[in-house]
């Protein structure tokens, strides 16, 4: 037995309901950002919790603080072991939110390092990308670092170039996607949809698709949000 699927006049609409929106999308749309600017200005919860946010953000960029990154440091084993990308997952989607919140390039500048050598380095075979590799071995994997990308690279993509951009569809293809296909996406609907390390993963690849929508098959976009 198969898990249902849309039919191909819900995909497309899926596809033009998503692309007719600009990024950032996946949290809110643009009319939403007088309102929390506004929230964040005023006296409050919401300026506390973006103030405690900026304090974070600043410390990974303070090379005095014992909370800097220092990126130059991580070695690929480090940054694609599991742990290292659950830390580098929560510290880029800190700082992609953070310099669109709070205007400040720094932020998204060292967001953007961080996604661009998360993807460019992203472990290799001789038959090409290997998807088996350490943050998309399995559902949990998928789901602690591939939400956090998907809602980071929304935020960057209107200062990423077209073909920083097209780095960044590529990975979300040849990996998160590649490997939900390929392993999991049948078996888990069927046999453990209830399962939250399962939910978790397929989540991701929900938000991983939607936010690349524009640039993959109906057949990709279908898998991943059906």
């Amino acid at each position: 037995m198969k898990a249902p699927r849309l039919n191909p006049v819900q995909v497309a609409a899926i596809r033009k309901a998503v692309s007719d929106q600009p990024h950032p999308r996946l949290l809110w749309d643009g009319s939403d950002r007088g309102t929390i600017l506004a929230n964040v200005a005023s006296p409050g919860l919401c300026r506390e919790l973006a103030a405690q946010l900026r304090f974070r953000c600043e410390a990974y960029l303070d090379r005095g603080h014992k909370q800097y990154l220092d990126l130059e440091a991580y070695d690929s084993m480090a940054l694609f072991n599991l742990p290292g990308q659950h830390l580098l997952s929560r510290i880029m989607e800190e700082l992609a939110f953070a310099g669109w919140l709070l205007n400040e390039t720094r932020y998204t500048d060292r967001a953007k390092q961080i996604v661009l050598r998360r993807v460019r380095e992203a472990f290799q075979t001789e038959a090409g990308p290997d998807p088996d590799y350490s943050h998309c071995r399995s559902p949990l994997g998928i789901g602690s670092t591939g939400c956090p990308f998907a809602t980071t690279a929304d935020l960057l993509r209107p200062v990423l170039s077209r073909s920083e951009w097209a780095e960044v569809v590529a990975h979300v293809r040849d990996y998160y996607l590649a490997y939900a296909r390929r392993s999991f996406f049948e078996r888990a609907r069927i046999h453990s949809p209830g399962f939250n390390k399962t939910l978790y993963g397929m989540c991701a690849i929900g938000l991983l698709a939607l936010v690349v929508a524009e640039a993959i098959p109906n057949d990709e976009l279908n898998e991943a949000v059906s």
